[in-house]
C-alpha cells in the first residue's frame, strides 16, 4: 500500500509540472502584448523630465512648436524650445520613428527618435543633435529646451 501511495504521489507531482509550465509560458508573453496596447499613434513632448508639467502631443507632423494641444485643448505658450522629455508613442509600421530639429519647418540639425523610444531627462544633456540637416545649425547642442518642429519618418 505504501509503494502505490509513493508513485501516485510521484504521478501527481508530475502531473502538476506539466500544469505551471504552460502558465509560465504565457506569463513571458504578457509584457509584449501589453507594450503594443500602450502604443497610441502620438508623440509627446513634456515641459519638465519624467512627463512633468505641461505636455503636448501630436499625431502627425509639426513644423512649429509654438502651438500645440493636450487632451484638453491649446495649450499656452506652445512647447517651442521648452521640452525636457519626449515620447514616441507611436504604432509601429511606417511613419513611425521621429525627427525632431533645432529650428522651425524641420530646418537645422536634428536627432530621431525611434518608435517605442523615450527620452525621460533631457537635462542631463546626453542627447544631442546628431544629423547636420539642411545647414547644421544646431548641430551637436543639447536637445534640451531646443526643439522647434519634428517629422514622422520611416526609420532612424
Amino acid at each position: 500500500m505504501r509503494k502505490i501511495r509513493i508513485v501516485l504521489s510521484g504521478l501527481a507531482l508530475v502531473g502538476l509540472a506539466g500544469l505551471v509550465q504552460p502558465i509560465a509560458a504565457q506569463a513571458t508573453a504578457a509584457p509584449a502584448a501589453s507594450a503594443a496596447l500602450m502604443a497610441d499613434g502620438f508623440f509627446y513632448a513634456a515641459e519638465n523630465p519624467n512627463g512633468q508639467g505641461k505636455y503636448c502631443r501630436w499625431l502627425g507632423n509639426d513644423g512649429d512648436w509654438s502651438n500645440c494641444s493636450d487632451p484638453s485643448g491649446a495649450v499656452p505658450g506652445g512647447m517651442q524650445n521648452q521640452a525636457s522629455q519626449m515620447f514616441n508613442s507611436g504604432v509601429p509600421g511606417g511613419y513611425d520613428d521621429v525627427n525632431v530639429y533645432y529650428n522651425k519647418n524641420y530646418d537645422g540639425a536634428y536627432r530621431c527618435l525611434a518608435v517605442g523610444n523615450h527620452w525621460d531627462n533631457l537635462t542631463l544633456g546626453w542627447e544631442t543633435f546628431d544629423h547636420w540637416g539642411t545647414n547644421g545649425q544646431g548641430y551637436g547642442k543639447s536637445i534640451n529646451d531646443d526643439v522647434a518642429s519634428h517629422k514622422w519618418v520611416t526609420s532612424c
